[in-house]
């Protein structure tokens, strides 16, 4: 890619050797930065001095942070698509689950690299309607690399498991990484291999599903009383109703603008209240943003409990439909937790706390299977559950019986080896 410079700087725009390796070096300080202080707090100083170049530097060749942000995107993108475009047809024996963990292996070296732009995404895909268009053909085109033409499945379905799936699949991976960290990387790629495969050419013993491992354990880490921690002792009738207003109004709100741009007057606002009633009930923002985690993690937790045992094709269905409807309508605060570069230890145990409990839920799910890594699969199983509704939600564009054929389409045939 030939590098210029921004209007009006320089006589020229074309840059030279000098000039393109003050452009990586701006590129490659970003990164570091984005790492350091997030998204949110990565001024334009802090990535010059990282660059050791001066402010009117930056500006020859970036027109803001959010420049650079998008300019690293495409580099990022262009080398998932250089990866995918490697892979050959998928065959439905070991050499096609190989081909799978090569890619894998690809993507993780992919993500060592960028990794603080993958954490910065839903902040920075808030500023412009192009980049979340261009972000789309870029999971499409992968997608169609790994799950082209599946077979019984419509072409709306097709197209939303083809968009869904790349997402999916590095949500697997953030939650690798935050949860399971002691879980071996080769163990977590062969198993979504595997998925990726099952997905393609359905369960095929003695190819993609192994023997069981991963068991939940006997029993799951207890769960908060999320319901007393929304309202506390002593808060009456009237004060239920009122702090309910609230918190569904933050929910809306926080799904239209984002952690860092939802201010106290919106919420109030859209409840319809007065400051002072608000503050009666929640000292800070950062204590509403805490009752609103509680308030989402607890819906989702709820659902997950009442998984069905049973899990025939009508009872399925039924609940992803409620699932996605749920994370709908609070999928803005789950997805706002990603928004907060430093959520300081006790959101962070707290977080962690649930995060292992619905995994070790989900595996039980899987263990109902009697084959493959359920506890390696729970993480894709999330990544999925997170994922395809946040798609939706934000991005738009599916009936939400099409994203509900999509993630059916995941569940049954990639992770539980059924055919649908």
């Amino acid at each position: 890619m030939e590098i210029t410079r921004r209007e009006p700087f320089g006589s020229s725009p074309t840059v030279g050797s000098r000039g393109s390796s003050t452009y990586r070096r701006i590129l490659e300080a970003s990164l570091e930065v984005f790492a350091k202080h997030g998204y949110d707090g990565a001024q334009v100083e802090l990535i010059t001095e990282a660059a050791g170049c001066s402010r009117p530097a930056f500006y020859q060749y970036f027109s803001s942070k959010s420049d650079v942000y998008w300019r690293l995107a495409g580099e990022l993108s262009d080398a998932m698509i250089r990866l995918s475009k490697q892979m050959g047809a998928s065959t439905p024996n070991a050499a096609g689950v190989e081909q799978l963990v090569q890619w894998f292996e690809g993507i993780f070296e992919i993500y060592d690299s960028y990794q603080p732009m993958f954490s910065a995404y839903s902040i920075a895909a808030r500023e412009g309607s192009e980049r979340i268009a261009a972000s789309r053909i870029v999971s499409m085109r992968i997608g169609k690399r790994l799950v082209p033409n599946l077979k019984d499945v419509s072409e709306p379905v097709q197209r939303e498991i083809e968009q869904l799936i790349l997402p999916i699949v590095l949500s697997g991976v953030y939650y690798w990484e935050l949860i399971y960290p002691d879980l071996p990387r080769e163990r977590y790629m062969e198993s979504a291999a595997m998925t990726l495969h099952r997905l393609q050419h359905g369960a095929i013993a003695g190819v993609n599903a192994p023997d069981l491992v991963g068991l939940a354990p006997a029993t799951s880490k207890p769960m908060p009383d999320f319901e007393a921690q929304i309202f506390g002792p002593g808060v009456s009738a009237r004060g239920r109703e009122t702090r309910k207003l609230l918190l569904t109004a933050g929910a809306q709100t926080l799904a239209a603008k984002g952690y860092h741009d939802t201010r106290i007057d919106d919420v109030v606002a859209e409840a319809g209240v007065s400051h002072g009633t608000f503050y009666r009930h929640f000292e800070s923002k950062e204590r509403f943003f805490d009752a609103l985690t509680v308030m989402a993690m607890g819906s989702v937790v709820e659902l997950i409990e009442r998984v069905p045992s049973e899990m025939d094709d009508t009872t399925l269905h039924a609940w992803v439909h409620e699932w996605l409807l749920n994370y709908l309508r609070n999928g803005g605060v789950l997805s706002a937790w990603s928004e907060i570069e430093s959520p300081g230890p006790k959101r962070t145990r707290y977080g962690s706390t649930v995060a292992v409990g619905m995994l070790e839920r989900l595996q039980r799910i899987l263990d109902q299977r009697g084959f493959g890594d359920t506890r390696a699969d729970a993480l894709l199983m999330l990544g999925a559950f997170e994922r395809g509704p946040y798609m939706a939600g934000h991005y738009g564009g599916s009936a939400p019986e099409i994203t509900v054929g999509a993630l059916l389409l995941f569940l049954k045939r990639g992770l539980l080896g059924r055919e649908i």
